[in-house]
């Protein structure tokens, strides 16, 4: 991270280096806090006369991650609306265009988080840690109870905040939290793994796992210890928290009150109590004598020695740090990173200078989270960062080979355990593959997710119609009806799973269509993921718009070609195709290869598939001049239909076919419109 050259005692002095549009909030340089999406400034609010803390992100950093700035704005619009003396206060939010960054201002608790503060004053009574809990309680109440039901889902003793002066305590980093129906259900896999509840991981869980959460807050709070450190891995934690296996924390704590009312937080579901019942319980009672025995001043702390403990990253006091020995300095992207601890990779311990180059994975950002996740702090992974962390790992040479505990096996097991078991958690990690090729395709995780994409797809068509009463989407209703783009929108958005498909960068749509096909998934289910892909990406004119109004109009019409052919690719034709699709979209696909070109071959095929299929065709779906062509009657498209035409009527007629009826038909029809449209054009 980078080292602050300001003094503290001079640091008022200091101007500003932003205010918000109304002029009544100032930002200091100072940083306060830092997550994985968010960084959070001292600032100041000049009409109260109060320090405040400005949460700052840098939404172009996410523009490609719609889901995320979703998340970034229900957190903002959640605050503003909670009013509780337990929760963090939102005061004003603002989106500043010019700098693409979404701004708002929170109280601060001068005293940083409950982890750092318990860190630093060792001496704490039990009747102090009764008071924090009873406030802990008081804010998940009135979470809970609130309507609509908010889950916080991410609660930890560093999204815990306290004001030392006052000992008040307040709940924050709501960015993870859910609101959830009358039912209270939730089901994605979010949070610390540490602090997760077992049921969290089934993805199917309600409020009480923040009642799990809490509980493992306060053995932390009473042992100074993290839950399940002994656990090396993710994956280790997981695996005893699935199977009941109690933090060995738990066994260091020796009062049997405390330790009995941690076991009430941390049972199963239907035994844990709510918050409301917990604040009932006894052990959270006035405490009869004046204050218990503090907890000695020479008891170790695991974490005293930790690098935690050691980190510039959780020290607010910069002249402390500036004395510091320096060990590496490392510069990513314009960034320059002083550190004082080895970053345990082969590369960086070879040099006390080093330069990573402008493709370093994921950029300064990236490599500010893995000096943090060294450093020991709790920085969140999540799917919206693991893929640039595991590609960044793998280029430091972050190895078990080189150094026992480092990070590549560590992301790895994120990836394997938590984010491929979920269908929409995969989905964000693919999208996030294409930004960091061909580092994801060799680490194999555009590959893992391919495959895992296929399994859940081929489960949700197997189980679909037994647990659902619609059945699975097809495009049989379509086979006699005229298409529109519009049309075919509506049928995609009633099956989620297509739809999240579509959105998907064409390579590796192409790949999960191959793979399910080698899963031996029916025809029927495939044709609508590539047709509803060609409507969007290749049919769709609010695409084009959007091309346009973003100026990056020129060359589109060679990505739509190149989509275009692929599309016809993975089509099949002839006798192996799918005969629910409409003669309609080949016509209108017909129509958009004559404006951005396909190969000869291609084209050939599929004015084959029409002319077999254009008895079901309707006026609608013919090829027509575009308005203003300045020859109507030799235009491409006339030519085009013509020719169609005229090899589905002889076809007919040479296998004296019961088709030859329809077709006289409609070349009747057709050459009657035509005569009308040339008229009409001169």
């Amino acid at each position: 991270m980078p080292v602050e050259s300001s003094n503290a005692s001079d640091r008022d002095a200091e101007p500003f280096v932003e205010v918000d549009p109304t002029g009544r909030y100032g930002r200091y340089a100072d940083l306060l806090g830092h997550g994985a999406v968010k960084k959070v400034y001292r600032a100041f609010d000049q009409e109260e006369g109060t320090e405040v803390a400005w949460n700052q992100v840098r939404l172009y950093n996410y523009s490609d991650d719609p889901t995320l700035i979703n998340r970034l704005y229900s957190e903002v619009k959640l605050l503003r609306q909670l009013k509780n003396k337990y929760i963090i206060v939102c005061h004003s939010v603002w989106k500043d265009e010019a700098h693409s960054t979404l701004n708002f201002i929170t109280e601060v608790c001068n005293s940083g988080n409950l982890r750092e503060y318990r860190e630093k004053h060792r001496r704490v009574s039990l009747k102090a840690l009764k008071k924090w809990s009873r406030q802990v309680l008081e804010g998940l109440e009135y979470l809970h109870t609130h309507e609509p039901c908010i889950i916080h889902r991410d609660l930890n003793c560093s999204n815990i905040f306290i004001n030392g002066n006052t000992g008040q305590v307040k709940i924050g980093d709501l960015g993870f939290a859910a609101i959830v129906g009358k039912n209270h259900l939730a089901h994605s896999i979010i949070g610390t793994p540490e602090y997760m509840a077992p049921e969290l991981y089934d993805e199917d869980y309600t409020e009480m796992v923040d009642i799990y959460s809490f509980g493992m807050c306060l053995l932390e709070m009473v042992t100074m210890e993290i839950p399940y450190s002994e656990c090396d891995s993710v994956a280790k934690i997981y695996r005893k928290v699935t199977t009941g296996v109690k933090p060995l924390a738990l066994n260091k704590v020796t009062d049997p009150e405390v330790k009995a009312f941690i076991e009430k937080a941390i049972a199963q579901p239907r035994a844990r109590p709510t918050a409301s019942d917990l604040l009932k319980d006894p052990f959270l009672s006035e405490v009869s004598q004046a204050w218990f025995r503090a907890l000695p001043m020479e008891v170790a702390s695991p974490l005293k020695d930790s690098s935690v403990s050691s980190s510039p990253f959780s020290s607010p006091n910069v002249s402390a740090l500036l004395k510091i020995k320096i060990l590496s300095c490392v510069r990513v992207g314009g960034k320059i990173f002083n550190l004082h601890k080895w970053i345990l990779n082969k590369r960086l311990n070879e040099s006390n200078e080093i330069d990573l180059p402008p493709g370093f994975p994921g950029g300064p950002e990236t490599f500010e989270m893995i000096a943090l996740l060294i450093y020991g702090s709790s920085t969140l992974i999540d799917p919206f960062n693991v893929v640039a962390l595991r590609c960044a790992a793998e280029f430091l040479e972050m190895t078990e080979d080189y150094s026992s505990g480092n990070l590549c096996e560590r992301f790895d097991l994120y990836l394997n355990l938590v984010v491929m078991q979920s269908w929409d958690d995969t989905l964000i990690v693919l999208q996030k593959c294409q930004t960091l090729l061909p580092w994801s395709e060799d680490l194999l995780i555009v590959s893992r997710c391919i495959e895992c994409l296929t399994f859940m797809a081929c489960m949700e068509i197997l189980d679909h119609e037994r647990r659902h009463e619609t059945p699975v989407l097809t495009l049989g209703a379509l086979g006699t009806g005229n298409w529109s783009c519009e049309t075919g929108r509506e049928i995609m958005n009633q099956d989620v799973w297509i739809k999240d498909l579509i959105a998907l960068p064409f390579g590796f749509l192409k790949r999960i269509i191959g793979s399910l096909r080698r899963q031996g998934m029916k025809e029927k289910y495939l044709s609508p993921i590539i047709v509803f892909y060609a409507n969007k990406w290749v049919l769709s004119t609010k695409t084009l718009q959007f091309w346009e109004n973003s100026g990056q109009r020129i060359g589109y019409d060679h990505k739509v070609s190149v989509i275009l052919q692929g599309v016809l690719d993975l089509l099949l034709m002839g006798d192996k195709a799918s005969r629910s699709i409409p003669v309609g979209f080949y016509l209108a696909i017909l129509s958009r290869s004559l404006e951005v070109g396909l190969r000869i071959n291609t084209r050939v095929k599929l004015q084959g598939q029409i002319v077999s299929l254009l008895h079901f065709a309707q006026l609608e779906d013919f090829l027509f001049p575009k308005s203003g062509s300045e020859s109507i009657s030799s235009s491409m498209e006339l030519a085009t239909m013509e020719s169609i035409i005229s090899a589905n009527v002889s076809s007919n007629m040479e296998s004296d076919n019961s088709l030859l009826a329809g077709s006289t038909i409609v070349a009747e029809l057709w050459y009657s419109t035509r005569n009308n449209q040339t008229t009409q054009g001169h």
